[in-house]
């Protein structure tokens, strides 16, 4: 070890993070042992890896694992920042070595991504202001980053089948920590972070120390002491005022606390500090970056950065080329099991499906289930009885709704949990042989061609679910993994399903050529796994699907530390959806199918019908990020579900009963209603967008600016194991959150007045679950009473008249945890 090597040094070798520049000089092929991050402050720097090649912008970045090769070719005046954080730092404290990250902001943006900038920031000017950073910073700042890494953005490795993340059981928990960290300096209490993120006091304090080890107060008197520890040793501040900007509320109690920590007082333990550290050489302290000729340059970059206001978002309003998009969120929508539909309850809630919200297509099952009445069992040479089902079909057209009919033997579930069933109705008792199969549907196609015509039935979809065994199982789902999933079955099940198929496949392409079959419906939850083995043999048939269906809710299962039974909870990938829509494509294109279509028949992120948070302001911000995510993407989606209607059971006598429909029971528009009904009123041009914003275009000079604040959190535990809050404990996700505070400066706009109408949903306006809790949240609700609700959640609506001058306008916005505003901006013509 060299002589000047700082003491702390020696406690943790080269595990420090190092940073260098990249310019227009450093084109060529990298590949390093380490883990390196790419930080772009100026220009445009493009990167290959493996076959793909991305574009970097200014504030751009993008992680490459471990001797992952990859070449980077940098273009003219481009500047930029390279960290390496050393994998050995990973494995030296147990981490496993098949971790891997994903991390590319061109890729997928995540709510971390704006403080991993933030650190690259302070990192960078800590080097340019000190020429070289104080070692305990370096390696603060190291495990911060790494911390981060670990947290947001491990990926699935081959290895080990899920997720890598720290504390993943309770994200929840590091959540809380993370707030800790963020509020240690006030006096924070047990009580007040319990309340904060709405768990009980007794909850906090037992998981508190079954998963970090520590007491609340042991914790974060840590965090506080850390936060001590860097001012004693390397500032001359006073111990009292340490003390207390370290939030410990007097010196008597820092004192206290230290000595147990470290047997000395903080005076004592400066003093021998200071005489036993000698003073590293400024020439040992020049790094790669001090040395570089673009110093300068960045230091001007990062000043330039940090006096920039970062909640102003400038977008060109009217750029050279509007871009078209596909407004993926308004194909289908599922209605659910076909007996459901003759209920006049649900037939009165209809009209709204495509008035307010836009869909096309209503996906319906169950169509030849025994409760549909279509055979006689006793007289099968009778023909067939399709009357309940063109009751059904004459509803959807009469709300100009294209049926998407799915043909197969999908049954009736409700789910009370990821492991519960709480009732099913099987499509059918018993299996109808080929024959009987192939019967059943030329019949039904004939009669729909006579009644509907072939134009008509031609524009419909028609869907084959395969019959896997879960479906039908009560079994705890954990079980599922070790029993019903092993590939020589799901494989017999795919050859059983293929048959099945291509009967149908032939039967309708006859009658009807230009109509469209596709299936399976594989659960990428459960079954995803064995999509590969799906598509490939598959793609080597004589007879293809017209689309792929699969059904995204964002479960996996993951393996326990111990090796013991896997366990089955929501992912803590907040882009879990847009990332398997990427993976399914992926394995599509893998095997020759790339142009297949895709149709998420199924997606929520919920199986739930009894969760509070499907009544909440949450599920609106989620389909609003969701839905802002998989823009570009080449693929329909089909949200489940449209009503609670179809979770009706025993235990519904509420008003509310967690049920996953856009709209209750008695017709009350939910939240998650609203939010499909803003993103109705996008206008066709795409004009910018990012992590919580969307701006649109109509004909003229109409824009729309669509804002949300979601905040991801770790499902696993709310709602999935335990029923809907009894009414005192119900909570309204968002209210006391630190808003999200935003200016869009929308420039290139035709000078004059235009007329400014904001419609927003929050905890306060919008929100049946806090105005069912006004109500006591009884269960004894009257029909002038549901008049009333029907009425008063709405959202809040504004107008004002604005003046556009220069071209320019600034649009503030303030919003809370999953609150959500459209704001749709129209000039005045009779102004002009």
């Amino acid at each position: 070890m060299e002589k000047s090597e700082h003491p702390i040094l020696r406690i943790i070798p080269r595990l420090s993070l190092q940073t260098s520049i990249i310019t227009e000089r450093d084109s060529g092929s990298v590949a390093s042992p380490d883990i390196l991050i790419v930080y772009v402050l100026r220009g445009n720097l493009t990167v290959q890896r493996q076959e793909r090649k991305l574009a970097l912008g200014p504030h751009e970045f993008i992680l490459f694992n471990p001797f992952e090769e990859h070449k980077l070719s940098a273009g003219k005046d481009v500047l930029a920042a390279r960290f390496r954080v050393p994998q050995e730092l990973l494995t030296f404290f147990g981490g496993q070595e098949e971790t891997r990250f994903f991390c590319c902001s061109v890729r997928e943006r995540k709510e971390s991504d704006d403080e991993l900038r933030s650190m690259f920031t302070e990192i960078l000017q800590g080097r340019i202001r000190n020429k070289t950073m104080h070692p305990v910073v370096e390696i603060k700042l190291t495990f911060e980053m790494l911390h981060l890494l670990l947290s947001h953005y491990t990926v699935k490795t081959a290895a080990s089948g899920s997720m890598l993340t720290l504390n993943k059981p309770n994200q929840r928990l590091m959540e809380i920590c993370s707030y800790m960290l963020a509020n240690y300096r006030q006096p924070l209490t047990l009580n007040e972070v319990a309340e904060q993120h709405y768990v009980s006091v007794p909850y906090l304090s037992k998981s508190f120390k079954k998963e970090t080890g520590m007491t609340f107060s042991e914790y974060l008197n840590q965090i506080r002491l850390d936060h001590a520890m860097a001012h004693l040793l390397y500032t001359d501040q006073p111990i009292t005022r340490i003390a207390l900007d370290s939030g410990f509320p007097s010196l008597t109690a820092f004192n206290r606390v230290f000595r147990e920590a470290y047997q000395l007082t903080p005076s004592q333990y400066r003093k021998a500090a200071l005489e036993s550290c000698p003073a590293r050489s400024s020439e040992e302290e020049s790094s790669a970056l001090a040395e570089n000729a673009d110093l300068e340059e960045l230091e001007a970059l990062i000043s330039k950065h940090n006096t920039q206001d970062a909640s102003i978002v400038t977008v060109q309003a009217v750029p050279k080329q509007a871009a078209g998009y596909k407004r993926v969120w308004k194909e289908i929508i599922n209605i659910g099991y076909a007996r459901d539909l003759l209920n006049s309850d649900l037939q009165e809630q209809l009209p709204l499906i495509r008035t307010d919200l836009g869909f096309s297509y209503a996906r319906v099952w169950g169509i030849f289930s025994e409760e549909m009445m279509i055979e006689d069992p006793s007289d099968p040479d009778n023909g067939y009885n399709f009357s309940n089902i063109d009751k059904l079909i004459d509803i959807l057209i009469r709300n100009n709704l294209r049926p998407y009919l799915e043909l197969g033997d999908k049954p009736k579930l409700i789910q009370k949990n990821a492991a519960q069933k709480m009732g099913k109705a099987p499509a059918v008792h018993r299996q109808r042989g080929a024959e009987q199969w192939k019967r059943l549907i030329r019949s039904f196609l004939i009669h729909c061609i006579n009644r509907y015509g072939s134009e008509e039935v031609e524009s419909w979809y028609f869907e084959l679910w395969h019959s896997s065994k879960h479906a039908f199982l009560f079994e705890e789902v954990d079980h599922l993994v070790s029993t019903a999933y092993q590939p020589d079955e799901m494989e017999q099940w795919f050859n059983e399903y293929f048959v099945r198929f291509d009967l149908t496949w032939r039967e309708l392409k006859e009658l009807l050529p230009a109509a469209k079959l596709g299936g399976c419906g594989l659960s990428m939850d459960l079954e995803g796994r064995f999509l590969p083995l799906l598509v490939d043999k598959w793609g080597r048939r004589e007879i293809v699907p017209d689309f792929l269906s699969v059904y995204l809710y964002p479960y996996e299962f993951t393996t326990p530390a111990d090796g013991s039974t896997p366990v089955f909870a929501h992912s803590a990938d907040e882009q879990w959806i847009l990332h398997t829509i990427q993976a399914v494509r992926q394995s599509l294109a893998d095997h020759g199918l790339e142009d297949l279509p895709l149709h998420v028949s199924e997606w929520n992120f919920s199986i739930s019908s009894r969760d509070s948070l499907n009544d909440s302001i949450f599920k609106a911000s989620y389909i609003l990020k969701n839905m802002t995510d998989v823009l570009g993407e080449q693929v329909l989606m089909g949200y489940w579900l449209y009503s609670d209607i179809f979770s009706e059971f025993r235990d519904s006598r509420r008003l509310l009963h967690g049920g996953a429909g856009l709209i209750s029971k008695n017709g009350i528009k939910k939240p998650a209603y609203y939010a499909f009904a803003f993103l109705n009123r996008m206008g066709k041009h795409l004009i910018g967008r990012g992590r919580d914003y969307m701006l649109t275009k109509r004909s003229g000079d109409r824009y729309q600016l669509l804002c949300f604040h979601y905040r991801h959190s770790d499902l696993s535990g709310y709602g999935e194991s335990e029923p809907v809050p009894v009414p005192d404990e119900l909570q309204e996700s968002g209210t006391g959150s630190r808003p999200l505070e935003r200016k869009f400066r929308l420039e290139g706009l035709k000078d004059g007045s235009y007329r400014l109408k904001r419609s927003s949903v929050s905890s306060e306006r919008g929100s049946i679950l806090k105005e069912w809790k006004k109500f006591g949240a009884v269960h004894d609700i009257r029909p002038d009473e549901i008049m009333f609700l029907k009425q008063i959640c709405v959202p809040d609506i504004s107008v004002e008249h604005v003046e556009v001058k220069g071209g320019r306008i600034e649009i503030s916005s303030s919003l809370r945890a999953h609150e959500m505003c459209l704001i749709e901006l129209e000039l005045r013509m009779d102004t002009l």
